[in-house]
């Protein structure tokens, strides 16, 4: 499934990236090119999808797609598709379509923290219906800890009840999956009569990849974490409260939050300079960060509108995502930092 996924994302990108930007958008990143990818792509629902994802593995599942003929290296970064993979697509498509058809992106901080206290509340609810008190928690974040603590101790006088209740909703979850990614998931979980496999473990077992693995895992947490949002089940008391920034901030880069503020009062590149003390290539960068992700972002503060005109009329005339070759073309007056600011703001909008 993984390999579908691979396909689909080098498709999308179609050459405009390295392979290498797909694993920086898929392990979440936070970078202002992967920002900036994430919103010329239309790729907000992938980022952060494999967190856990080494670039070994990355790399290993790039290397048998070239072995396997479904791509071809140009040179050292650019690569083209097959005709083979075209195929692949076509012929896993009704297979494999879950693994890109997702509605839309989610707070990927609170789906993991609903992922992990899910895992350890099974563990600990499991363990103490069979009075197992002395088990070591498979999660060592002291913070779900003390959340299963709380959580225990307002059930622990129903412990089957809710496992009976969990154990549907987890079935009407796992039932629209093949059998092979139900077995993963359940061979993962770990409960009084069974130790949560490793993923070489798995990886042995289902003589899949750990790309794959590791998919097939964050697709059925993502479901659990989006169910449990829709609807008001069991599972949903296990949410964390709505207590973060707001998403575009989330998706900033630190420093770039710290520009971001002082954008919002209005001050410009000079000052942001001596006020952040930083390099201008490092600001421009939170700009163009900044620009990509608040759609209150004022561009003309940066941009004369005489500029703004002419780069966007060359951009609807252009079909590339090369900034390099998009500069080479433009006005001398018209600096980089211009192009890549309009750039990120024409982007935005045709995407809205």
């Amino acid at each position: 499934m993984f390999r579908y996924l691979m396909i689909y994302l080098l498709k999308t990108i179609n050459s405009n990236r390295s392979p290498a930007a797909i694993y920086h958008i898929l392990t979440g990143k936070k970078s202002s090119q992967t920002i900036q990818d994430l919103h010329l792509f239309q790729l907000h629902t992938y980022y952060r999808l494999l967190p856990n994802l080494s670039r070994q593995a990355f790399d290993y599942d790039v290397d048998q797609m070239v072995n396997e003929g479904l791509m071809e290296w140009l040179n050292a970064k650019d690569y083209r598709l097959t005709d083979k993979a075209w195929d692949y697509l076509s012929t896993y498509k009704d297979t494999c379509d879950e693994a890109h058809n997702f509605e839309r992106p989610i707070d990927h901080q609170s789906k993991e923290i609903f992922t992990k206290r899910f895992y350890l509340t099974i563990q600990t609810f499991t363990q103490r219906v069979m009075d197992d008190t002395g088990f070591i928690p498979l999660i060592d974040d002291i913070t779900i800890q003390a959340f299963v603590k709380q959580y225990y101790h307002l059930h622990k006088h129903a412990l089957r009840d809710w496992l009976e209740q969990c154990y549907e909703q987890l079935y009407d979850v796992l039932k629209t999956y093949p059998d092979i990614r139900r077995h993963i998931y359940l061979d993962r979980l770990s409960t009084a009569n069974h130790n949560g496999q490793s993923l070489q473990q798995l990886v042995d077992r289902y003589h899949v990849t750990e790309a794959d693995i590791l998919l097939t895992l964050a697709l059925i947490e993502r479901t659990l974490f989006i169910r449990s949002q829709q609807h008001q089940t069991l599972l949903s008391d296990l949410l964390p409260a709505d207590n973060q920034p707001k998403i575009y901030e989330r998706l900033m880069t630190r420093s770039a939050r710290k520009t971001h503020q002082l954008v919002i009062k209005g001050y410009k590149i000079e000052d942001l300079i001596q006020l952040r003390q930083l390099k201008r290539g490092t600001i421009e960068d939170h700009l163009v960060e900044i620009c990509m992700l608040d759609d209150h972002f004022k561009l003309d503060d940066y941009v004369e509108e005489e500029k703004i005109a002419i780069i966007e009329s060359y951009l609807s005339k252009r079909h590339t995502q090369k900034l390099a070759e998009l500069k080479r073309t433009l006005p001398e007056e018209m600096t980089y930092l211009d192009l890549r600011l309009v750039f990120a703001h024409y982007q935005k909008r045709l995407h809205q």
